[in-house]
């Protein structure tokens, strides 16, 4: 009598085990204990006051992309955070290496809970966050900026969504041209934006 091959016992190995795991049915459920957060704001709750970098991370002078001080610290830099800005996008650190203090997008830090952090850098614009839904904007009342939550505007060109003002946190989505968005806040070159097919930010010479 033939022996039966080895992949043949594999195959049955993990079908037993597959009839024997209990069925979870996820089904896009939504977890009741979990706080659900508006999709502007990048940090979480928590007032954590050390971090490790988990990537090279330029070192900013203040919560906005332009201000780059052309410093960096490595990775697993271990960093003491002070302050945010409104949204827990940028994170105020200090350090004791030689590359010293400075402002950093939290994408870079192994944490998010920096929401309880005093804000240091208040770029607003008359919104609050009340049980992580950003509310009493000017404008359309869903989001705040200097352009009072405008409608009507446009992609120029195929544009790339990222879910912070920095090159790093790109999103993998892309609006294209004529995508029609609402401007919600503003930092630097940098364009906070709500459409039908992702919200995010972008470059701001990419709107019409």
């Amino acid at each position: 009598m033939k022996k039966m091959p080895h992949f043949v016992y594999a195959i049955l190995l993990l079908l037993s085990l597959f009839l024997t795991i209990p069925q979870i049915t996820l089904a896009g459920a939504v977890d009741p204990e979990q706080p659900q957060f508006d999709t502007r704001i990048c940090g979480r709750n928590g007032s954590d006051s050390l971090s490790n970098t988990v990537r090279w991370t330029n070192i900013f002078s203040n919560g906005d992309p332009d201000t780059d001080t052309g410093r960096a610290y490595p990775p697993n830099t271990s960093l003491r955070l002070i302050g945010r800005d409104f949204w827990g996008c940028w994170v105020q650190v200090e350090s004791d290496t030689d590359a010293g203090n400075g402002w950093v997008p939290i994408q870079s830090l192994n944490t998010r809970g920096v929401l309880g952090l005093p804000v240091t850098y208040d770029n607003s614009n008359g919104c609050r966050i009340e049980s992580g839904q950003v509310v009493g904007c000017p404008g359309d009342g869903n989001a705040g900026s200097g352009n009072d939550g405008a409608t009507g505007s446009m992609t120029s060109r195929w544009t790339n969504l990222y879910s912070s003002p920095d090159q790093n946190s790109r999103t993998g989505t892309a609006l294209p041209p004529n995508t029609a968005i609402t401007i919600i806040s503003t930092s630097g070159s940098w364009v906070q934006v709500q459409s039908a097919l992702g919200n995010g930010w972008i470059a701001a010479n990419s709107v019409k």
